[in-house]
């Protein structure tokens, strides 16, 4: 079930992303034409969630209507990677799954399409729990992609 959650400026959606998922409603939170979206809290996406997400995109430009999507989830991220036309709104953040090579904590950290694309390797981050330096869990030049189009 998907749930949306007004805070500030943004919209929160939280929960799935799929058949039962009316994502077309959320650009009546739009002002002056532009929506900020946080997808921090989209845990699943499925084949008909992307779908609808695509028509929300396509909504979105038809309407004339700006959207910035912050905290990308990464079960998000993973679906523009697959799927081009999924990734066509403006970026502003999105999650990146890390690990801790030392003592196996899992972790997600926002990061900005600029930290991403600095250089070849991904922005380094500490471990909570061992201080320890954590890489990406996921190659770098695949989690990525989506930050090409």
């Amino acid at each position: 079930m998907l749930t949306t959650r007004t805070y500030g400026s943004r919209i929160a959606l939280e929960g799935s992303i799929d058949d039962a998922a009316n994502l077309l409603a959320v650009l009546d939170h739009a002002k002056n034409h532009q929506l900020a979206l946080d997808l921090g809290g989209v845990r699943f996406i499925n084949s008909i969630g992307v779908r609808e997400w695509i028509r929300l995109l396509a909504a979105a430009t038809k309407q004339k209507t700006s959207l910035a999507l912050h905290r990308v989830a990464v079960v998000v991220v993973h679906q523009m990677n697959l799927v081009p036309a999924a990734r066509t709104a403006q970026i502003v953040s999105f999650l990146a799954p890390y690990i801790c090579e030392e003592c196996d904590a899992e972790r997600e950290f926002e990061l900005t399409p600029t930290e991403a694309k600095a250089g070849p390797k991904e922005p380094p981050r500490q471990c909570v729990e061992c201080k320890s330096e954590m890489v990406l869990r996921d190659p770098a030049a695949i989690y990525f992609a989506f930050l090409q189009a």
